[in-house]
């Protein structure tokens, strides 16, 4: 499949130290067979990822949703051209209103954790409309077994108040599996994480990609230490 926007076209306005998370989670989209399929954003914020489904898979159907009636304005303004692409404004705890195994692909951005507070129940919603085999795929979410990056956030936290931000746990990973046949854990930036403080510059893409490679290697060596990154992807498969 030809993409009108390209993988590495999409993601190169992320922080260099996570392009290879954000290529990889974008990768395992467009290989879920989506040329017909049906696309749940949940929590899509401005529509970005939404739009480049939609843009890259005319003959699916993409519905995007958000809770913030400001976000899915930005998004209609921005996306909503796309004649297979539907924004809601609604609460992605809250699904009744689409059938039972009625999509293909569920996903999140930066969602999981924002969903922390209820995740038994987020399981449950997402399971029951997928189908079978059916994948929901979270990008980006926070890892908070490292006390180093978990301190490095709170402080961070504490200047921007948001008050759903929250690190994400192995229990919690696991427990959200309860309702789909079985996932994959893919983690990002144990060295690599340093790299977020380089400038945006070809020397910095070039560390940024050594260290990306070291991680890997180091995830694939010894598997227990993927716990201790800073970030991660996950997909579940229903």
């Amino acid at each position: 499949m030809r993409l009108v926007v390209s993988v590495e076209d999409a993601i190169r306005h992320y922080r260099l130290s996570d392009l290879s998370l954000f290529r990889a989670g974008y990768r395992a989209l467009i290989g879920t067979g989506l040329e017909s399929g049906r696309v749940l954003e949940v929590c899509c914020g401005h529509g970005d990822l939404s739009g480049w489904l939609a843009s890259n898979h005319p003959q699916a159907r993409v519905i995007a949703m958000d809770r913030s009636e400001d976000y899915v304005a930005s998004a209609r303004a921005k996306h909503g051209h796309l004649p297979n692409l539907e924004l809601l404004v609604g609460d992605v705890l809250e699904l009744s209103r689409f059938e039972p195994g009625s999509f293909d692909v569920v996903v999140g951005q930066a969602t999981m954790h924002h969903l922390a507070h209820d995740l038994d129940r987020a399981s449950r919603q997402f399971s029951r409309i997928l189908k079978p085999g059916g994948r929901c795929v979270f990008i980006y979410e926070p890892l908070g077994h490292n006390p180093l990056f978990s301190a490095v956030r709170a402080a961070h936290f504490s200047f921007t108040s948001w008050p759903d931000e929250c690190n994400l746990y192995e229990r919690q990973i696991q427990a959200f599996a309860a309702h789909f046949t079985r996932y994959e854990f893919q983690p990002f930036n144990l060295f690599g994480y340093w790299a977020k403080a380089l400038p945006n510059i070809s020397l910095s893409r070039s560390i940024g990609e050594l260290l990306a490679r070291l991680d890997a290697g180091i995830f694939k060596a010894w598997p227990r230490s993927g716990k201790y990154a800073a970030n991660f992807n996950v997909i579940y498969v229903r």
